[in-house]
């Protein structure tokens, strides 16, 4: 029989990709062959599932993080981070021969659009064998990005097996996509991964398609247009909040981890998009994806401060 949720002692674990970022404001992207000066300069952890990880637990939550790292410079600063964050790394893998990956990202003053270039090898991925066998055993939620097929799949059946929820951040097309979307119970992707992946459908439909997969929820993220959601009340929108961005890094990361802390206090979905929602916006005002989100409180005034608009897509 499957322990209740409520029995587990680390509320979200995340297994994925961390990066270091090194994230450059510009007054617009420089065209081929062209010199320009950075506006802004910051060096900060990066990562879908890092972030989400760290937003979590400035939020108050239990969270831990299984990965990778190189034994240089960037991933001592990335361990740092999460350690002021007070994300638990006891399950982080470092090895000599892996360079942790690095993000250099380029952000346009004009539009808060970003340019990212990702340096990492390729040669070591994590696998079932890395696994945290016992804070799978543990989390309530389990939070991946599918990189690592082999160790994803293994990781959602511990954590099923032991009555935790798994979710996927899905923003492309990975190998063995059915079986990381049957091994899911929410799935939060992008209107890339819809299109790409249900070409034939409407955004709607492609929604509509992968929540019948077996989902309890299933959610697409629209950048400034918002998040159309399907769960078992229906299809729904919700609009995003008005913001003067300044950078949108990490905004989707911060989504997913403000949304798993609704899930986690028992909100319905509606609330729970809107408080993720609220919190991207946040983020959107900061360059870099870290630090913007504080408190509970913080997010609900910030939502309560802002209009949506109806998006045409």
């Amino acid at each position: 029989m499957k322990k209740p949720i409520e029995d587990k002692a680390i509320d979200c674990l995340g297994i994925g990709l961390a990066a270091l970022d090194r994230i450059m404001l510009v007054e617009r992207y420089p065209r081929s062959n062209e010199k320009t000066e950075a506006i802004d300069f910051r060096i900060c952890g990066g990562g879908p599932v890092a972030n989400a990880m760290v937003v979590l637990a400035e939020l108050g939550m239990k969270t831990a993080f299984c990965g990778l790292l190189g034994e240089d410079e960037a991933g001592e600063i990335i361990l740092q981070e999460f350690a002021e964050a007070g994300v638990d790394t006891s399950a982080v893998i470092r090895r000599k021969d892996f360079r942790t990956p690095e993000g250099y990202i380029w952000v346009d003053k004009t539009t808060a659009e970003r340019t990212v270039v990702l340096n990492r090898r390729k040669e070591r991925s994590l696998t079932a064998s890395d696994l945290p066998l016992t804070m799978l055993k543990k989390c309530r939620y389990l939070l991946m990005d599918g990189r690592d097929i082999e160790a994803n799949l293994s990781a959602g059946k511990a954590a099923h097996e032991a009555g935790g929820k798994v979710v996927y951040d899905l923003g492309s097309i990975r190998p063995r996509m059915e079986e990381l979307i049957a091994s899911a119970d929410i799935i939060i992707t992008t209107a890339r991964f819809i299109g790409d992946y249900y070409p034939q459908a409407s955004l709607e439909n492609g929604l509509e398609t992968l929540y019948q997969c077996g989902l309890e929820m299933a959610a697409l993220t629209m950048d400034q247009y918002g998040c159309v959601w399907r769960s078992a009340s229906g299809l729904h929108y919700t609009p995003a909040m008005q913001v003067q961005a300044i950078d949108t890094t990490g905004a989707g990361d911060v989504f997913h981890g403000a949304f798993i802390y609704g899930q986690l206090k028992g909100w319905n979905p509606r609330r729970t998009v809107e408080f993720a929602s609220a919190a991207a916006a946040i983020t959107c005002e900061i360059l870099g994806g870290r630090g913007a989100v504080k408190s509970e409180k913080q997010v609900w005034a910030r939502a309560r401060s802002t209009k949506g608009f109806i998006p045409k897509y």
